[in-house]
């Protein structure tokens, strides 16, 4: 083996196993290989070009390692221990200068300047002493930097460095009070965005109703000059609250918020402007989300990224995050998925390979558990199967394609395996085998990457073989009882399944039966089912003969009957096989080598004791015997008066023959015969019977039957 090529399979192994646990979802997808736990609410998240992620907000920890509301993260998500922290408090907002250092504003305080609410950090961490301690009076909840590195602040604050300066301040470079800049007294109780226009001019919106100092009314957004004071032509409005804008390349700027209107327009809590306030009807996003709008951002595709406490954007369901085109209607192939319950995302940063982060307060996304902090992939996300390569059962000299649907609009890599050996060339969707043979059998995979990992389909198991052909079947056995015997048979196929029958029961499942000390009760009919994936066929029945010696089970029994009729003779036994001799009176009839015997149209003379020899090569067993009696129908009955008014009756009949005495009070129709006594005939033939049951009054009117 090559080593190079060593290497590569096994560094492609390594990257199979650790990505088979993966679940994707496309573009919005969570990617599993981000798991960052903050264990509070993220507010703020910033990309540096390097790639680092700087992460803000109310949390004392995150990764598992103290850190209050700052940190800055390698792009898998592990903490990068090397910048350091000296905050405690909570960052709303961050803003990096072109010189990497980074701008902070929030509720907080500084290890060496006490409470500060925005500060400057050098690119390690550490704080900048450089930029000195504006001491906003209260929160400052947003940052914007100008092109000559002035720095705008927003917030709840009324004073800024012991100067009346209403929610929305201008620093210096070096961190001190710009004067110069005043937006007077504003009504209202904050500031939450700023966006600076290429020409110098502010845009901010929040909670406000007017400058007073200038008598203008200006609900909730606002542009000022670059002196602070209000721009007189921009007369934009929004029904409540803003707590987002995004400023697009063409100068127009998109406004998110609590609003349901924007310029008397209904708009769900998301709108756009034009550069001179003017809205933009051509951003149709009139039933936009359906609850607050956090964060508002653009991809590099001008893809509008939306995020907030909604549940539905454009009247779909989009729990948190939402992509829309530039048009503002909804990108329904992003984060199609429903989180219970439903994140509530304040912030949102597109990475540079396309990928959002997302920043909250949630403890699951798109049913992934991920609390605080989310990565979702962009429109470059892991190859995705949608259909897994099917298996296949199929013969010898069949042509067989296996193939894969990949959900995925960039480029995908195929590499397909046979247990789980490189197939060199098998680089495409689809991989065929012509004339396949025994030994194409396998399981076959496919591992299907982009340049941000890859997954390993489910195995095809191809089954390959020859359908099974009986041509011989099982011929008929006969053995003695404790011997052994072998069902064979000639079949052709692979693979190939065995299983005999003995009625409904399989009794074996070899290519033989054998038996081993043969037993009677196996003597029967067997039949063998061959079969495999390509079909089964079933031989003729093939029969066991067990033979053993005979037992006697039950011998024939006594017979009456008159004469004319008809007396049948049986015998039980067990034994293979069975030879019968009948005999009467001890002498053997002729003829008579049937199971059983019978006399028919009974004459006198058949009157007799009758048994059964039963016989094979083994013993011979003789039953007890089993007595005829041929009896006459009932003769003249005589019947006698007696002086103590009983009856005597007599009749002459056949000897030892029962007959049943009956009578009656009244021969008129129809008559009730009661039964008085069955009576058997004296060895002499005379049957006889005393009636005591009678009355000197009584009438009575007797007859005999036969039984």
């Amino acid at each position: 083996m090559i080593p190079g090529i060593a290497l590569w399979r096994l560094a492609l192994a390594l990257l199979v196993m650790s990505t088979a646990a993966r679940v994707f979802a496309g573009a919005g997808g969570v990617d599993t290989t981000f798991n960052v736990i903050a264990n509070n609410t993220v507010y703020s998240v910033l990309t540096q070009p390097d790639g680092k992620i700087l992460v803000g907000g109310a949390f004392s920890t995150i990764a598992g390692v103290s850190r209050s509301g700052l940190a800055r993260l390698f792009p898998d998500g592990t903490l990068d221990t090397t910048f350091t922290n000296s905050l405690q408090g909570t960052v709303y907002a961050m803003l990096m200068q072109p010189d990497g250092k980074l701008l902070l504003a929030g509720s907080f305080f500084t290890s060496n300047q006490g409470k500060q609410n925005v500060a400057r950090l050098n690119v390690d961490g550490s704080v900048d002493g450089t930029f000195s301690n504006s001491e906003p009076a209260n929160t400052v909840f947003a940052l914007g930097l100008q092109s000559d590195g002035k720095v705008l602040i927003g917030g709840q604050f009324t004073q800024v460095g012991n100067s009346n300066h209403y929610y929305i301040a201008r620093l210096n470079s070096n961190g001190t009070v710009d004067n110069t800049f005043n937006a007077g007294t504003i009504a209202g109780s904050m500031v939450n965005a700023i966006a600076v226009q290429d020409d110098g001019n502010i845009l901010i919106g929040g909670a406000f109703q007017s400058f007073t100092t200038y008598g203008l009314q200006r609900n909730n957004l606002a542009r000022l000059t670059t002196n602070g004071t209000p721009d007189l032509t921009y007369q934009g409005t929004a029904s409540s609250q803003v707590q987002s804008v995004f400023l697009q390349d063409d100068g127009k700027s998109v406004w998110g918020g609590l609003f349901t209107s924007l310029n008397q327009n209904q708009r769900g809590h998301i709108g756009r402007l034009n550069f001179d306030g003017t809205l933009d009807s051509g951003f149709t996003a009139p039933i936009g989300a359906n609850n607050t709008v956090y964060a508002v951002t653009e991809d590099t595709n001008g893809n509008i990224y939306v995020g907030g406490a909604f549940s539905t954007y454009g009247g779909s369901i989009r729990e948190g995050v939402a992509r829309a085109f530039s048009d503002g209607t909804l990108d329904s192939s992003f984060n199609n998925s429903t989180n219970y319950p439903g994140p509530q995302v304040r912030c949102l940063a597109i990475q540079a390979d396309g990928k959002v982060l997302v920043g909250g307060t949630f403890n699951v996304f798109s049913s992934v558990p991920r609390t605080n902090l989310v990565r979702l992939y962009g429109d470059n996300y892991p190859a995705e199967i949608v259909t897994q390569p099917q298996g296949r059962n199929v013969a010898v000299g069949t042509n067989v394609t296996f193939s894969v649907e990949v959900s995925n609009p960039t480029t995908v890599y195929y590499q397909w395996f046979k247990d789980d050996a490189v197939i060199p060339g098998a680089n495409f969707s689809e991989y065929s085998l012509f004339n396949v043979q025994l030994e194409d059998a396998g399981d076959y995979s496919v591992f299907v990457s982009t340049g941000l990992g890859g997954t390993t389909s489910s195995n095809a198991l191809l089954q390959v073989g020859i359908a099974p052909q009986i041509t011989q079947p099982p011929t008929n056995l006969t053995v003695n009882q404790g011997q052994n015997a072998t069902f064979t048979a000639t079949v052709t196929g692979t693979p190939l399944n065995y299983y005999w029958f003995f009625g409904n029961n399989v009794v074996g499942t070899n290519a033989a039966l054998t038996f081993t000390n043969v037993l009677a009760s196996q003597d029967g009919r067997y039949v063998l089912v061959v079969s495999n994936f390509l079909g089964n066929v079933t031989s003729a029945p093939a029969v066991l003969t067990v033979l053993y010696p005979i037992t006697l089970v039950a011998s024939p029994a006594d017979e009456n009957i008159l004469v004319g009729g008809t007396a049948s003779f049986g015998v039980a036994v067990t034994g293979n096989p069975l030879i019968y001799q009948w005999l009467k009176d001890g002498n053997p009839i002729p003829g008579a080598n049937a199971p059983g015997y019978s006399v028919t149209d009974a004459l006198l003379t058949d009157a007799g004791g009758y048994s059964v020899i039963v016989s094979n090569q083994f013993n011979s067993v003789t039953s007890q015997t089993g007595h005829l009696i041929v009896g006459m129908l009932p003769q003249a009955l005589s019947i006698q008066l007696n002086p103590d008014n009983s009856v005597t009756l007599t009749m002459p009949g056949t000897p030892g023959f029962n007959y049943v005495l009956q009578t009656a009070t009244d021969l008129t129709p129809p008559i009730s015969w009661q039964n008085v006594a069955s009576i058997q005939t004296d060895t002499n033939g005379l049957w006889s019977y005393v009636d005591t049951n009678t009355a000197a009054s009584d009438v009575q009117f007797y007859r005999v039957s036969t039984p």
